[in-house]
């Protein structure tokens, strides 16, 4: 695929499309253009004479050019070429959810998962708000952003509005049993949204998932009329069953408090006794003398001191490996791609087949660092700020070696 065959100005194009991920009718590419990385979706070359999916990748556009939501990735531009109908997309910088969950390729906190689950309500019940329904919610649709770790919904192959009259497909696994019969609405999604939940609340003690238990059954249910009637009826239950696990909490938390206090005044020696003791002793009274409460008083701030210079010793440290060990690894991609281009047979589909490789291998090794980091915290975003720089210049510096300046 020539990178000028979908965009008005070759000028325009930084790098030639590297293929990064394929589907079943479709093939995903990713492009840089004015510097920022894009996705090309186009047709598998066995489907680019089929009227039937050229006819789906077209609705497709349509369907996702009309959608402006933060949780819903963005549909750019359409366009034919010599070989096939293509699709512009937002590029995500991130993973789908089936890789964050099985691999763990991202550290997801029960705080994260619940952050996706309310932003998946969020883009589907707009979706339902404009009468359109997705009909193949899973994991594998699902982004979760590096950076924030919030959620893109992608993939509206199998969209469909209440005009529609059939339904082409799905996955199986996530979809009710009347979606296999083309009866599809808001209920059809709400299903999907129970599995979605079922699989992030997989690999979960039980006494973490069976929480949700009550929730996902009833998605699941087999009657569509038994399952939430609307997205925003299944997050009112999702909140409120949080609720009530924070009143249980508070509640267990008063009375182990109580129970100590009770425990702590059996203990604790009759005050009255003491005080009898105290005016019965006629010896002289202990008083502390001046220079031995100032002596008192300056070890207790040497101490003080001493551990905030050891505390402020350590933070420093940290904060220096920190920033060595991100901006070394977003320098690395360069260093690293070198190595294996001169190793090989130096040819540009080769250096393309490098490219990618050293750029997922130095990505996965900043995810594992930094999902040590709370989201949105200023650690995060320290080690972030120093890799990704390095990162993007990286990228840069191999763009211009491997295609020449442009």
């Amino acid at each position: 695929m020539k990178s000028s065959e979908f965009i008005s100005n070759s000028n325009e194009v930084n790098s030639p499309p590297v293929i990064i991920g394929r589907g079943g009718t479709c093939e995903l590419w990713r492009i840089m253009i004015h510097n920022k990385f894009h996705v090309i979706k186009r047709l598998k070359h066995e489907y680019v004479d089929s009227p039937i999916h050229i006819e789906s990748l077209r609705r497709e556009f349509e369907t996702g050019f009309q959608l402006d939501h933060p949780n819903i990735i963005r549909y750019l531009k359409y366009d034919t070429d010599s070989e096939s109908p293509t699709i512009l997309l937002e590029f995500i910088d991130g993973t789908n959810l089936f890789e964050a969950i099985i691999k763990q390729t991202i550290a997801l906190p029960d705080e994260s998962k619940k952050k996706i689950i309310a932003q998946l309500c969020s883009a589907v019940d707009y979706l339902h708000s404009k009468q359109i329904y997705h009909l193949d919610l899973k994991p594998g649709n699902l982004m979760i952003t590096f950076r924030g770790k919030n959620l893109k919904l992608i993939d509206f192959g199998h969209a469909a509005s209440d005009g529609d009259t059939s339904v082409m497909g799905g996955t199986k696994e996530f979809m009710p049993p009347e979606q296999l019969s083309n009866k599809f609405g808001v209920s059809n999604d709400v299903y999907a949204i129970g599995k979605i939940i079922e699989f992030l609340y997989s690999n979960e003690p039980e006494n973490v998932s069976i929480k949700w238990i009550p929730i996902i059954k009833k998605c699941l249910a087999e009657d569509p009329t038994e399952r939430y009637d609307s997205v925003p009826g299944l997050l009112k239950a999702i909140d409120l069953k949080d609720k009530k696990n924070y009143t249980k909490s508070i509640l267990f938390s008063s009375i182990a408090l109580v129970a100590i206090i009770l425990v702590i005044y059996a203990l604790v020696p009759d005050s009255s006794s003491k005080q009898t003791a105290k005016a019965t002793d006629t010896s002289k009274p202990i008083t502390p003398s001046l220079s031995s409460a100032s002596i008192d008083l300056d070890n207790k701030q040497k101490e003080e001191t001493k551990r905030e210079s050891i505390s402020n010793e350590v933070k420093d440290s940290y904060t220096s490996v920190d920033i060595s060990y991100c901006t070394s690894l977003g320098k690395s991609l360069y260093t690293s791609f070198l190595v294996k281009y001169n190793q090989s047979d130096k040819s540009i589909k080769t250096g393309s087949q490098i490219q990618t490789a050293v750029t997922d291998s130095i990505q996965s090794a900043w995810f594992k660092y930094s999902s040590k980091f709370e989201p949105e915290s200023k650690e995060y975003k320290s080690a972030y700020d120093n890799y990704y720089p390095n990162f993007t210049a990286s990228q840069s510096k191999i763009m211009e070696y491997l295609y020449g300046s442009k």
